[in-house]
């Protein structure tokens, strides 16, 4: 197979800068921005905050790391690490807060227990005050059960209330209403619960509450030594959770990270080659479009992938003009995926995982010297925001066998992994 002209694999970095293997010369290397602090889970699966302007290769879905790039959003929970602040409402015979009571996903001590109160029936529920906006509202935060297995999230918003239950014992998403989006993920002991609502307009409460079963009341007799480890409460007004943003008595916003293009009219060629890239975007329902693409700083002259809900629209664009386009409806978008554009004078295609999903046999393609840009956009907006696992680009069109084996998994433990499927 081919040696790609640019390959950029998530391994090094600096303040302002993520490295690209190929070229060598430091001709692919990505600028980076991003005016605030983030977090990301490191090496040692914890959470750890990063600077202004450093990237942040993720390691929170194990494995090797992905470039991880989001949009900007904003904790409103004022405190998200103390649950025995006043801003937290408890009810007389629902929990204790013992605070910084053990080793929180970020590796200090400083995770909060909440106890039952020993033989009181009652609602045994924590929740905070908020307003909500008409649209989606995403709660999450790190639990580790303590002898329950069962905990739900829930809102309040003025109008009804809407609950999820989750197996914290074994990492299990229990039952979930129409229209509710929930997911687990694994954080060091803890797993982060994490649940989109539609929301309407009103003034009301995310509540974390203890549960009997899945389905099960909330109001209970408590037990001495029971209840949950709880750390990094988040309520974010978007679709989809993003990373945990520490808040200590304000709320506080992420800025979005940008990564600006990279490569010249050297690294590409503007009249057949082959842009490709292993990522997985936030959210299925995403109706935002989202691209990473080969350009000439601007949208007209393009050749790109467009993310939009769980479909892609992988085209060339020639003088503002759509040419060869291809398209596929992924099962997930939010699963790792490789994918393969093809461009060629009439000859295009597109290849998802290993199989050629789809083709066209009739586009121009742009003028020699054209493209000299490759950007986590379209040439000019509509940045891709996800994790990027791998982004390479040839300067050949490849056969079909080149193509097969690059978007092919490696092994079936690798696909299983990728995909995000367990094995049994």
């Amino acid at each position: 197979m081919a040696i790609p002209s640019l390959a950029m694999i998530p391994s090094g970095y600096k303040d302002g800068k993520v490295y690209s293997v190929l070229p060598t010369n430091g001709d692919g290397d990505f600028t980076f921005y991003r005016g605030s602090n983030a977090t990301r889970v490191n090496s040692s699966g914890l959470i750890e905050e990063v600077g202004v302007n450093v990237p942040r290769l993720d390691y929170s879905d194990g494995g090797c790391p992905v470039l991880l790039t989001e949009p900007q959003s904003r904790n409103l929970v004022t405190y998200s690490e103390d649950f025995s602040d006043s801003s937290w409402f408890k009810p007389i015979d629902g929990f204790t807060v013992n605070s910084n009571n053990s080793i929180s996903p970020d590796g200090s001590v400083n995770c909060d227990f909440l106890e039952e109160k020993n033989s009181l029936n009652g609602s045994k529920q924590i929740s905070v005050t908020h307003s909500f906006l008409a649209g989606f509202t995403t709660f999450s935060v790190n639990i580790e059960p303590v002898g329950r297995q069962w905990v739900r999230l829930f809102v309040y918003d003025g109008t009804s209330f809407i609950s999820v239950y989750f197996d914290v014992l074994n990492g299990i998403v229990g039952t979930t209403p129409l229209g509710v989006v929930a997911k687990i993920k694994q954080v060091k002991n803890f797993y982060r619960c994490e649940a989109t609502f539609p929301t309407l307009s009103g003034s009301g409460f995310c509540y974390i509450s203890g549960a009997i079963s899945d389905g099960g009341d909330d109001n209970y007799t408590g037990e001495s030594g029971k209840g949950y480890n709880v750390w990094g409460a988040q309520v974010e007004q978007q679709s989809y959770a993003t990373s945990y943003i520490k808040t200590e008595g304000t709320t506080v916003t992420r800025n979005a990270d940008v990564v600006t293009g990279t490569g010249d009219v050297t690294t590409f060629n503007s009249q057949e080659g082959v842009l490709y890239a292993e990522i997985a975007a936030f959210a299925d329902d995403d109706s935002s479009f989202r691209c990473i693409s080969l350009n000439d700083g601007t949208s007209s002259n393009v050749v790109k992938f467009v993310f939009y809900l769980n479909n892609i629209f992988a085209e060339t664009v020639v003088g503002g003009v759509n040419q060869g386009t291809t398209t596929y409806v992924f099962p997930s978008i939010t699963s790792s995926n490789k994918i393969a554009l093809k461009y060629k004078l009439n000859n295009f295609s597109l290849w998802i995982n290993g199989v050629e999903v789809d083709t066209d046999s009739v586009g121009s393609v742009l003028a020699p010297n054209t493209l000299n840009n490759l950007s986590f956009d379209n040439g000019a907006a509509l940045f891709f925001y996800g994790k990027t696992k791998d982004i390479r680009v040839y300067k050949t069109a490849l056969t079909d066998s080149e193509l097969e084996e690059l978007t092919s998994w490696e092994s079936f433990i690798l696909m299983a992994n990728g995909l995000n499927y367990t094995i049994k």
